[in-house]
């Protein structure tokens, strides 16, 4: 049967189906496709049709398709017709990711397309390796890369500088040495080119600033040209020319002007200009404006122009932070702020109240970003107040962020003392969530409780966790919450004023309402050892202790046989057959 006709049988049967039949429609069509695939004499149209079906059931289906990976990259260099070829990269792209060891049969087809003399061979090729060169590949590659640059077609001139791209982020290494030879394209007569090769030399100026900055004039006169208008309307976004070139050229300039005092005079002047220009614009005036701030803010700053250029800050943040603002400009007037924390600090500071309206915020990724704020200024004398704003911030933060203010509280308590640490860290440990978050603050408070040799931390620490555990009106104490305050109850208990009978019995109300047997089997260890210690033992916790040994945890029988063995000299009233532990295995 001819493929389309039986194209359009697959598609009519599946119509025709019920829901449960079609997932066997689709895997019988899918064993078939695999079966004619790996036919010798299949001429290369049917195999560009064949690549079509085989997208559908990746992205309609969602089916394995792996059995076509090496029919599509053969496809790319048997294909009869330009359409086929272009059905075989298509596939290679959609099929195959860059960590994939079939793609170095590639590497050849590549190479031998970038020398083809048709431009759209070529342009297959650049456009198959900005999406799947690997570090592997890039040796290979670059020298017919290079080549292209000088091609007739601005279409892959500028393909070939986006591909360049591509390979230094995977193997920088391999571009680095042909550094020389691409500054070409900054020169292009075709601007589209020229803002494809400004996307390069921002990676370039931020890793190598020192290789990059005898092209500081380079980026200047571009810079200029685009504020003249010297572009076609084309470049045009709601009136400002090319601002998206303009912003990676004020990036590579502020990149190229950090620590170097020559460089920065050089550009200051420029990007100031630039910031007076934009600063009541709106669209991408606004964007602009940040990269021109955060150039500025990483030059070295001559304190002749610090007066002025507070000023022109302090009149951008009035406006963008202004409570009637929408939230997308309080986003960038905070962003801004963290860009003048190290070069205007004092400007940073008059805005103190709005960053706090900003916290209140509804917007989560605003008050994400402020937080972030928050935690830069924080100084010695400012450090209660600002865990104060993060711990309330901890109560409504979702999990991961959760992970990332803890991460901001252990480094902001560092110089305070161990008792106040560990009475931070626990105060955070009751309120982050269980599974995730608990679980990084364990190692941090397990040792300040070792290295405490005086026993203050652990006094403090076994106080706070009976408090929790005696307040709580849960049914259920959470896993890693109730595990840890357990275990330093049980294991810390000899350095608290509180009596014996008073741990004990907060003890056992976690083990009446506790049914994970790991936390019983903590509580049961816990109890012994203060048990061990005091010498003493209620019974009604004996006989809730006792009620476990009809559990069948081998981990929770083990340790009720050590709590039998501490509590076996202790006078009691109550009938020793009580504490018979029958072990169940």
């Amino acid at each position: 049967m001819p493929l389309a006709v039986d194209k359009r049988a697959f598609v009519a049967a599946l119509a025709k189906s019920k829901s449960r039949e079609q997932r066997d429609i689709i895997i019988a069509d899918l064993d078939q496709t695999r079966l004619e695939l790996g036919r010798r004499d299949l001429p290369s149209k049917d195999v560009a049709e064949f690549m079509v079906k085989c997208m559908h059931y990746v992205l309609i289906w969602g089916m394995d398709v792996s059995f076509c990976h090496v029919a599509a990259i053969n496809l790319t260099q048997s294909a009869a017709t330009i359409y086929e070829k272009r059905i075989g990269y298509l596939a290679v792209e959609l099929f195959i990711t860059d960590s994939d060891d079939v793609l170095l049969l590639l590497v050849n087809g590549l190479q031998r397309d970038l020398q083809s003399e048709s431009p759209l061979e070529i342009n297959m090729a650049l456009t198959a390796i900005t999406s799947l060169a690997n570090q592997d590949m890039a040796p290979a590659l670059l020298p017919h890369i290079e080549a292209c640059l000088v091609h007739e077609m601005e279409l892959v001139r500028r393909k070939s500088v986006l591909a360049i791209s591509r390979l230094y982020n995977v193997a920088p290494d391999v571009v680095i040495p042909a550094f020389a030879h691409l500054k070409k394209p900054l020169a292009d007569s075709e601007p589209a080119v020229m803002s494809a090769a400004l996307v390069l030399f921002r990676q370039f100026a931020r890793d190598y600033p020192q290789k990059c900055r005898s092209l500081t004039s380079a980026f200047l006169h571009i810079l200029i040209q685009i504020l003249d208008g010297r572009l076609p309307n084309g470049f045009d976004y709601h009136g400002i020319s090319a601002p998206w070139a303009i912003m990676q050229c004020v990036e590579i300039l502020g990149y190229l002007a950090q620590g170097d005092i020559k460089t920065s005079d050089k550009v200051r002047g420029v990007l100031v200009e630039i910031l007076k220009q934009h600063r009541s614009g709106d669209n991408a005036s606004f964007g602009i404006v940040l990269a021109c701030v955060q150039a500025l803010a990483k030059a070295t700053p001559p304190q002749a122009t610090l007066t002025d250029e507070a000023e022109l800050y302090t009149d951008l943040l009035k406006r963008y932070l202004a409570p009637s603002q929408n939230t997308n400009l309080m986003y960038l007037g905070i962003t801004i702020l963290q860009a003048l924390l190290s070069s205007h600090p004092n400007v940073v500071a008059a805005f103190k109240d709005y960053i706090l309206a900003c916290l209140e915020h509804p917007d989560s990724a605003l008050g994400s970003k402020t937080l972030d704020l928050v935690y830069a200024l924080s100084t010695p004398s400012s450090l209660p107040e600002t865990l104060s704003i993060l711990m309330t911030a901890l109560q409504t933060a979702s999990p991961h962020r959760q992970l990332d203010l803890i991460d901001k509280i252990i480094n902001l308590t560092t110089s305070q003392l161990a008792v106040t640490r560990i009475s931070t860290f626990l105060d955070v440990f009751i309120v982050v969530d269980d599974k995730i978050c608990r679980p990084r603050l364990t190692e941090p408070i397990t040792s300040l409780l070792v290295a405490d040799t005086e026993g203050v931390v652990k006094k403090r620490a076994v106080e706070t966790c009976f408090k929790k555990l005696a307040d709580n009106k849960e049914k259920n104490v959470e896993y890693y919450l109730g595990k840890l305050f357990v275990w330093v109850i049980g294991e810390y208990c000899h350095t608290s004023s509180l009596s014996t009978s008073e741990l004990l019995h907060a003890l056992v109300a976690v083990l009446r309402d506790g049914e994970d047997n790991g936390l019983t089997s903590q509580i049961i260890e816990s109890i012994t050892k203060i048990v061990t210690r005091s010498h003493t033992c209620p019974p009604e916790v004996i006989r809730s202790v006792s009620n476990l040994r009809t559990l069948k945890d081998l981990d929770i029988q083990q340790r009720l046989v050590g709590f039998n063995e501490a509590t076996r000299n202790i006078e009691s009233n109550i009938n020793r057959e009580a504490l018979t532990i029958d072990l169940v295995l």
